[in-house]
């Protein structure tokens, strides 16, 4: 649940709250460490520079796994993704990660186009977001062809007989599988 006041999870926060984007946090209690930030309104620069700071505070008290629910975000250009890549990398750096939930079309549209579904964990609620961030990410190393893994776009689980090019049966992606078993998009 989300809390009545941001400030009684995050000291100060609420305190760098500004115009354009609203946050509502709430505490995963199944989570150790876990933080769910809904995110609504209109992230320009001034407001994701604001999102960042916040986010910042809380990681700083540790809340290393985030889920961000951007059911509420009404778009999201260079401001948003530049701010979703140096928080995922400052939560990397403590060891934690983030899951993003209920993006909107629009701006899922963008991240396929700029391969960010391939290192994001993008989920349609928060409770596949929650579980999503307790499964342990998977160790790199060599692979076994034929190779099976789940698209990225539709999460459809299909095999592949060497590296290369693919295509996805269900979404249409093109892909491509390195011989580590790396999946991007071509």
């Amino acid at each position: 649940m989300l809390a009545m006041g941001n400030d009684d999870i995050v000291p100060g926060f609420d305190a760098i709250a500004g115009t354009g984007v609203q946050v509502g946090l709430g505490r995963i209690e199944e989570l150790e460490g876990g933080l769910l930030l809904r995110v609504e309104g209109l992230m320009s620069s001034p407001a994701a520079e604001r999102f960042m700071v916040q986010v910042g505070l809380a990681i700083e008290v540790g809340f290393i796994r985030l889920v961000l629910d951007l059911s509420g975000l009404k778009y999201d250009g260079s401001p948003g993704l530049g701010s979703l890549i140096a928080i995922y990398k400052r939560l990397r750096e403590r060891g934690g990660d983030m899951a993003l939930c209920s993006v909107p079309p629009p701006v899922f549209e963008i991240f396929q186009l700029l391969g960010f579904s391939q290192f994001f964990k993008v989920t349609d609620t928060p409770a596949q977001a929650i579980a999503a961030l307790k499964e342990p990410d998977p160790i790199p190393g060599p692979v076994n062809f034929p190779y099976a893994f789940a698209c990225p776009i539709c999460d459809r689980r299909w095999r592949v007989a060497k590296p290369g090019r693919a295509t996805c049966a269900e979404c249409k992606t093109a892909l491509s599988i390195s011989a580590k078993g790396e999946v991007f998009l071509a």
